[in-house]
């Protein structure tokens, strides 16, 4: 069976190795989460403008998620070769670090790009590298709960499955970046 959907997660085949697999896809995507905020949170001095730049930025953002306004979004679509998809350590590390990152994956919503410029603008190391792993974790619980969901479709039906879920939780992640934006203003403040 071909997985669309955490791949190289679910190329164990027995118990202990799945279970292996879960763990070590988990731990290195919070290390992915937690290197790339660190080091966004590192990248730009911050200054008084910071906060006007990140609002307009934010509210462009989400009025192309909400108003579908067409504003395209880079993309590095990195995937783990096929050589490593199935090795039993190698693909869930690398796996992990790739999505915890969250820069090196396919990014269909403006919401993760609020984050990326929330950490860039307005974090500090220490506060990107906090961001980080919750996002790490987030991410990769996200893509096993529905790895775990769609394993047993033919991949046509895994990536419809992703797509349908992307259509469905439009309104609950403009919410949530709404939300994390406000908190973000409000804990890196320096009112």
């Amino acid at each position: 069976m071909t997985h669309v959907v955490g791949s190289p997660v679910w190329a164990a085949r027995r118990g202990g190795q799945v279970v292996s697999s879960f763990g070590l896809f988990l731990l290195f995507a919070v290390a992915g989460g937690v290197a790339a905020g660190a080091a966004l949170g590192a990248l730009l001095p911050h200054y008084g403008a910071s906060w006007a730049v990140f609002a307009v930025i934010s509210a462009l953002l989400l009025a192309r998620d909400w108003l579908r306004v067409p504003l395209p979004l880079p993309q590095v679509r990195l995937q783990v070769p096929e050589h490593l998809k199935s090795r039993h350590w190698a693909g869930p590390i690398v796996f992990g670090l790739l999505l915890g990152a969250g820069i090196f994956t396919y990014l269909p919503s403006a919401v993760v790009y609020i984050y990326f410029f929330a950490l860039l603008l307005l974090a500090t190391p220490a506060s990107g590298a906090v961001a980080g792993a919750v996002f790490g974790l987030a991410y990769a619980t996200g893509v096993l709960i529905l790895g775990a969901r769609t394993r047993t479709l033919p991949p046509i039906g895994q990536a419809a499955s992703v797509k349908q879920l992307f259509a469905s939780s439009r309104q609950v992640t403009l919410l949530a970046a709404a939300v994390l934006s406000v908190l973000t203003t409000l804990v890196e403040s320096p009112l």
